[in-house]
C-alpha cells in the first residue's frame, strides 16, 4: 500500500479538518446513528438492524466522498456505502487495535492472535457484520426475494478478486484514520505521518497495513465459510 507524505504542518491541518468534520461518524454506523440498537433476530442469526439501515440509506443515495483543502486531497473514499457498513466497521477495529501493535515493532502481526480477536469481536461481531451485510443482499426491487446473503455480498463487492484486496487496504486504511481522528486519538493519527525513527525499520504505515491484511484474511474466510452453508 502506497502512503501519502504531507509535511507536518499539512498533516496538522488535515487532522483538524478531520476532528471539524461532522461527518466523521459516517466510518461505523454506530457514530453515524448516534444509538445503539437491539439486534434482531432475522433467519435464526442476530442482526443488527441499525447497521444494515445505515448501509441501505447510503446504497440508495450513493457517492463518492472527496475532501481538498488548500490543493491537499484530505480524504477520499470510493463508496460511501462501503464507509457506512463493513469497512467502517472494520476501520474501526483497525482503529483501535494497530496502535496496540506499534508498540512493538519488531512484532509482525501475520496470523489473529486472541488480543487481535477479542478487539475485532468488539467492534466487528458477528451481528454487527450480518447487518453491513444485509445492506447489500436486500433485494430492493423484489421485497422478499429471498436471495443468499453473504453470497450475493460477496459477488456485489467483488471479494475475492486480487484488485480487491488492494482496493480494500486503501479503503479501511481512510476509514482507520477518520475513526482516530473522531476519537481524538491525534497522537496515533499523526505517527502515520511521521518519519519513523532510524532505530526502527518499519514505518507505523506498514504496520497498519499488516494489521489490514490480517483482517482481510479474516473477513473473508468468515464470509466463504458462510456462503458454503446457504
Amino acid at each position: 500500500m502506497t502512503t501519502p507524505v504531507l509535511r507536518a504542518s499539512e498533516v496538522r491541518r488535515c487532522v483538524l479538518l478531520l476532528l471539524l468534520l461532522p461527518w466523521v461518524g459516517l466510518f461505523g454506523c454506530r457514530d453515524a446513528l448516534g444509538v445503539s440498537l437491539r439486534a434482531l433476530d432475522i433467519h435464526g442469526l442476530p442482526v443488527d438492524i441499525g447497521n444494515t439501515w445505515a448501509g441501505l440509506d447510503a446504497r440508495l443515495r450513493p457517492f463518492k466522498v472527496r475532501v481538498i483543502v488548500a490543493g491537499i486531497l484530505v480524504l477520499e473514499t470510493r463508496s460511501n456505502q462501503e464507509a457506512a457498513s463493513y469497512v467502517g466497521d472494520l476501520g474501526r477495529v483497525v482503529a483501535n487495535y494497530a496502535p496496540i501493535v506499534t508498540r512493538f515493532l519488531w512484532q509482525k502481526l501475520d496470523k489473529p492472535n486472541p488480543e487481535f480477536q477479542k478487539v475485532y469481536n468488539d467492534f466487528a461481531s458477528q451481528e454487527d457484520l450480518l447487518g453491513d451485510i444485509d445492506s447489500y443482499s436486500v433485494p430492493l426491487d423484489a421485497p422478499g426475494g429471498g436471495r443468499k446473503r453473504c453470497s450475493t455480498f460477496m459477488a456485489h463487492v467483488k471479494l475475492l478478486l486480487p484488485a480487491t484486496s488492494e482496493a480494500f487496504n486503501k479503503e479501511v486504511f481512510v476509514a482507520s484514520q477518520c475513526v482516530l481522528a473522531g476519537d481524538k486519538k491525534i497522537p496515533a493519527l499523526l505517527e502515520l505521518y511521521e518519519q519513523p525513527d532510524v532505530s526502527l525499520d518499519r514505518p507505523r504505515a506498514v504496520i497498519f497495513s499488516e494489521v489490514i491484511k490480517v483482517m482481510l484474511d479474516a473477513f473473508t474466510s468468515w464470509c466463504q465459510k458462510r456462503a458454503r452453508s446457504e
